[in-house]
């Protein structure tokens, strides 16, 4: 009796995947770690074609709902705070991209400061091997700088991550949870609105809230190293801007109303959205 062959039928080959079982930087060496080496997999495959969601990796354990809910519920059961809830959650990992952020400032303004020993230097006649110190020194800063960077902005898409998915979990709770006369006055659209954009403004404070403190200090620096050239100058510049503050606060709080308006614009828009899906309505009945 001859075997059956057990090849199948397929219009087209199967196509090479770069998924894993588990999420790679689970499994990432210190190298792979820092320059982010574990993502070429994913990165080969999307340059040879387009990717499909079969090549995505799995969360990590730590990001998947199940997960998130499970510290994120206990915790705003007993704040109810949103920002406690936050700060409870994800404070360490906060502080130190905050900490990280810090370290960022002074290796944006060491070039200024190798740029200025540069041309104190070739003015003096200082030796060649110095400058060049200073040039290599300035590519490392430079290096360090940009690793910095992209591992700051991933452990905050990271919290993003989180968050979305904690708020999106209390929001779809409280959506159930409406009553007959909640649910009138809060559409469907207004609660899509709440899962897309509104909940944008809330994920971006976890990015922004660390500049409030950091900017101060990136800007005495800076005022510093200008006070070091151009002496009592460097007050009349900081004058002219605290002149200008005025002005541009005014233009902020005007884009802010023009915004908001956009907001409640939409906002009457997706109300509608569920009517006009359910049945064609007549101007006057739009008005009504």
């Amino acid at each position: 009796m001859s075997k059956v062959s057990s090849a199948k039928y397929a219009t087209f080959a199967p196509k090479p995947t770069a998924r894993s079982e588990r999420h790679p930087i689970e499994d990432a060496g210190l190298f792979k770690w820092l320059f982010f080496y574990w993502a070429n997999p994913l990165l080969r495959t999307g340059n040879d074609r387009q990717l499909d969601p079969d090549d995505l990796w799995p969360l990590q354990d730590a990001s998947k709902c199940d997960a998130v809910v499970a510290s994120f519920d206990p915790a705003f059961k007993q704040t109810r705070s949103l920002l406690k809830t936050f700060f409870r959650i994800f404070g360490w990992r906060f502080f130190w991209i905050g900490c990280m952020q810090l370290l960022a400032v002074p290796c944006t303004l060491y070039g200024p400061y190798v740029l200025q020993q540069l041309l104190e230097g070739m003015s003096v006649g200082t030796d060649s091997m110095t400058l060049i110190t200073y040039v290599a020194s300035l590519f490392g800063v430079q290096v360090f700088a940009a690793l910095l960077a992209v591992h700051m902005d991933y452990l905050d898409k990271v919290i993003v991550v989180r968050l979305t998915s904690g708020i999106q979990h209390l929001l779809f709770q409280k959506a159930l949870r409406l009553d007959a006369a909640s649910r009138k006055a809060k559409s469907a659209g207004e609660i899509s609105n709440h899962f897309t954009s509104d909940i944008n403004w809330i994920i971006g404070m976890s990015y922004y809230t660390n500049y409030l403190w950091i900017l101060p200090v990136q800007i005495a620096i800076t005022l510093f190293m200008l006070y070091s050239i151009i002496s009592w100058a460097t007050f009349v510049g900081l004058g002219v801007i605290l002149l200008v503050m005025p002005i541009t606060n005014v233009l902020v709080n005007r884009g802010h109303e023009a915004f908001e308006t956009l907001m409640e614009q939409k906002d009457a828009r997706m109300k509608m959205t569920p009517k006009l899906s359910i049945s064609p309505m007549t101007p006057r009945q739009l008005d009504s």
